[in-house]
């Protein structure tokens, strides 16, 4: 009969033969993701209001939703893009958070770096918090949605080679690389 040749392998693979050195990379982005996360949603209310001023609860609010809502919308169409190049768009997302990281640090008054153009409420403030926040929802949709994919990918290939089989492994590897992408992102978190 018919048989899905992505589904190669009856036999689950264990912990040891997925943990190829590129799904530890991929382990390494998903908890720079939720690590970023983990930080930010214990401080972002307190640094918009250090950045933007005196600003009612409900615009701080909104603006701390809008790091979430962003990648809802990202997500789907950043599966298409580039195909073959989730790895490239992994690091780019990455890459625009760090980027946030480094605005987010360097506009924040309490940092010491405050000039006039970066004083709490000016124009220059709201800009920077702003695009931070797209930049660091368009992150996680560049980064978050394609790193379990590639690492199920990564780890079907290569345990497929290893095991000599002619088609990748996805059903072998499907329970043990989400185990290790929940432990990698928990980790991340709970660094954050």
């Amino acid at each position: 009969g018919d048989s899905d040749s992505s589904l190669a392998s009856s036999t689950s693979a264990t912990l040891w033969e997925v943990c190829s050195p590129r799904v530890v990379l991929l382990v390494g982005a998903a908890m720079l993701v939720q690590g970023m996360h983990g930080a930010l949603d214990l401080t972002i209310a307190t640094h918009l209001r250090a950045c933007l001023g005196d600003v009612p609860n409900a615009t701080v609010g909104m603006l701390v939703g809008l790091k979430t809502v962003i990648p809802v919308f990202f997500a789907a169409p950043v599966v298409r893009l580039l195909p073959g190049a989730q790895a490239y768009l992994i690091a780019v997302g990455l890459f625009l958070m760090a980027l946030v990281a480094l605005i987010f640090g360097g506009s924040d008054p309490s940092g010491g770096m405050v000039t006039s153009y970066l004083d709490a409420g000016s124009s220059v403030q709201w800009v920077s918090q702003l695009f931070g926040l797209v930049a660091i929802g368009v992150g996680t949709a560049l980064a978050w949605t394609l790193v379990l994919p590639e690492m199920l990918k990564v780890a079907a290939i290569g345990v497929a080679e290893v095991r000599g089989e002619a088609s990748p492994a996805l059903d072998a590897v499907t329970i043990p690389i989400s185990a290790v992408f929940n432990a990698g992102a928990a980790m991340g978190e709970a660094a954050g």
